[in-house]
């Protein structure tokens, strides 16, 4: 069995093995999880299981391996706690590792639990347990056969490092993937070491204390993890704050910063997540572009609204025949080429993520947006009829590129009866996986009101929100709700949203330095050359400074900060809405979904349909 180093020689069942140990026997049964079933416990039955499983999904986000995504399996223990990879390619986590964990506090906890799991995961991803399943494969042969091929295998001490090493990697890469899917790595280093702690509360002894051999060696063994994991943890939190960076300027609209940001971050951990952010930040410039030419151009189209970047305060503007006329033929072929552009680069980065993760469905249907951004039916056609469906089936969203692409084609009868009967099928749109159903009935809606003024049947719109907002308010579906509300302009009316400018502990983009003098932790970052200071709070408060010293990103992430005296961390996802109102933009990036309210500067961050934090932006 491969065990958490961290856990290795203390935090194990009796007679359970050592990872050095586990190479002697291959024909351990407790290297398949058929043995451990019986020891389950399902999510439906232990709330505590449910947070596991639920911070092992988000951990799966960035899971990009050409390989089948493991399965995680709690189990029932007697006071061990452990974590572990098998051999058939499923994690086995102690029901006592998940207290422990959250011994630390509820939101620490949750960090502290995904990078266990995290480091399991990394595992899985490197094929670190190849040993074990050449050995199986060793049973099919005679004796001879297997005594050839044992033959000079180092089976010793040498092979014991090699696992060591393995260790210390799948801790790096651990706290890459956390980092990548919006946990804390920092959480995992805070105060005291969670190596030590974790040692100290299975023991009930401090390690200033005298114990055993057996404890002093495990105390010794979870600092010199601590200290190794110290120093890879400073590059990738830095790493970490460059990816966030690159969200900040996402959200904000500033894409080549954006993309500056996340090529960067890239280049140090490439996958399948980044390839997408750089993906989208280039579609959703062709967005704007689009925007812009339906604007100019009498081209003749109903300019259509993406699941992209949810613009959900502002309609699309197409301008008067006046504005029309005044945009001459050059200019509207320069915006067109720019347009192409962008669409090419989002296309080459999509594919690019797709050939590291095959079965990840948004990137399909994003480079089929790509393309209905571009006006080219036939492609959107080729990626969904011929990709897509094929590999995963038809759904919901497919169905609405589809019958979208219709309209591009000239039919708008037809795509008006298919987006009619997806927004009545809301069953369907439940089930589909890819896309919030919120965000898709919205998105299906809006488009079909398109068509309807396009083709100059405005007397068929307002029934059309008025039933969404019906089905919307009947479903518990208070976003979308609103939405629909603000279409008709009814939206309901909101609190006095913030009275004041809003600051993470009292500072603002551009202040010179953090007001609070005295920060948890104070790390260096380096960008090309130019060197940057991360500030580190322990009530989850975050700046980062520029070479000058002025602040170029604020953010809270985590702690018990309350934003303008009206919106906890914690509370749950429309909290925003009823306070702030409807977000001018809503992303969703593998990292998490944001939602920006330009008239304050200011994005938080959800996820679990819970606020988790916020940042500033220009």
């Amino acid at each position: 069995m491969r065990i958490l180093a961290a856990f290795v020689c203390v935090l194990l069942l009796p007679g359970s093995l050592l990872a050095a140990d586990a190479l002697s026997l291959p024909d351990d049964p407790r290297q398949s999880i058929s043995y451990w079933k019986v020891h389950t416990i399902g999510a439906d039955e232990d709330p505590q299981v449910a947070l596991a499983q639920r911070v092992f999904a988000r951990l799966l986000r960035a899971w990009d391996s050409s390989r089948v995504e493991p399965g995680l399996y709690v189990v029932k223990t007697s006071h061990s706690a452990w974590a572990a990879s098998l051999a058939d390619g499923n994690i086995l986590l102690s029901r006592d590792a998940i207290d422990i964990s959250l011994a630390f506090g509820r939101q620490r906890g949750e960090h502290l639990l995904a990078f266990v799991l995290a480091h399991e995961l990394a595992h899985q991803r490197s094929d670190d347990l190849w040993h074990q399943r050449f050995f199986r494969s060793l049973r099919l042969q005679d004796e001879a056969q297997r005594s050839r091929l044992l033959d000079g295998l180092p089976l010793d001490a040498g092979l014991v490092r090699d696992i060591e090493q393995m260790e210390a990697q799948a801790d790096r890469d651990g706290l890459v993937m956390m980092a990548s899917v919006g946990f804390d790595p920092w959480q995992v280093l805070d105060r005291q070491d969670f190596f030590t702690n974790w040692v100290e509360s299975i023991w009930s002894l401090t390690c200033d204390q005298q114990g055993s051999t057996e404890f002093r060696n495990a105390c010794e063994q979870a600092r010199t993890r601590a200290l190794r994991a110290q120093v890879q943890l400073n590059s990738v939190a830095g790493q970490a704050v460059i990816y966030e960076l690159g969200v900040q300027a996402m959200v904000a609209r500033n894409y080549p910063l954006a993309r500056h940001y996340f090529t960067l971050y890239g280049r140090e951990y490439p996958g399948r997540a980044i390839m997408s952010a750089i993906g989208i930040s280039y579609l959703a410039e062709a967005m704007d572009l689009r925007r812009e030419i339906d604007r100019l151009a009498l081209n003749g189209q109903a300019g259509f609204y993406f699941p992209l970047l949810l613009d959900a305060g502002l309609d699309i503007t197409v301008g008067g025949d006046a504005d029309k006329r005044a945009a001459t033929d050059i200019e509207v072929e320069a915006l067109t080429q720019q347009l192409k552009n962008r669409v090419e680069f989002a296309v080459m980065f999509l594919q690019r993520a797709i050939r590291l993760d095959p079965d990840y469905r948004p990137l399909y249907l994003s480079i089929a947006i790509a393309h209905l951004v571009e006006n080219n039916q036939y492609l959107v056609r080729g990626i969904l009829q011929g990709r897509y469906i094929p590999r995963f089936g038809d759904d919901a969203a497919a169905s609405m590129l589809l019958a979208l692409s219709k309209s591009l084609e000239g039919d708008h009868e037809a795509s008006i009866a298919e987006l009619s009967a997806l927004l009545a099928d809301q069953a369907g749109i439940a089930d589909q996986s890819v896309l919030s159903p919120e965000l898709l009935s919205y998105t299906a809606a809006f488009n079909l009101a398109r068509i309807y003024r396009f083709l100059e049947r405005d007397d068929e719109i307002e029934p059309l929100w008025k039933s969404l907002a019906l089905a919307a308010q009947s479903n518990g579906q208070a976003f979308l709700f609103r939405l629909a509300l603000q279409q008709l302009d009814a939206a309901p009316q909101i609190g006095g949203g913030l009275t004041v400018a809003p600051t993470v502990k009292g500072v603002r983009l551009g202040d010179r330095k953090p007001r609070d003098d005295s920060p948890h932790r104070v790390s260096e970052l380096w960008i090309e050359g130019e060197q940057f200071h991360v500030y580190i709070y322990q009530d989850g408060a975050r700046y980062v400074s520029a070479a000058s010293g002025e602040i170029i990103s604020a953010s809270q992430v985590g702690g018990e900060r309350v934003l303008g005296g009206v919106i906890r961390i914690g509370e749950a996802a429309d909290r925003p809405l009823k306070t702030l109102g409807i977000p001018d933009r809503r992303l969703q990036l593998t990292s998490g979904e944001y939602i920006a309210y330009d008239r304050y500067g200011l994005a938080l961050k959800l996820d679990e349909n819970r606020v988790q934090g916020w940042f500033l932006y220009p």
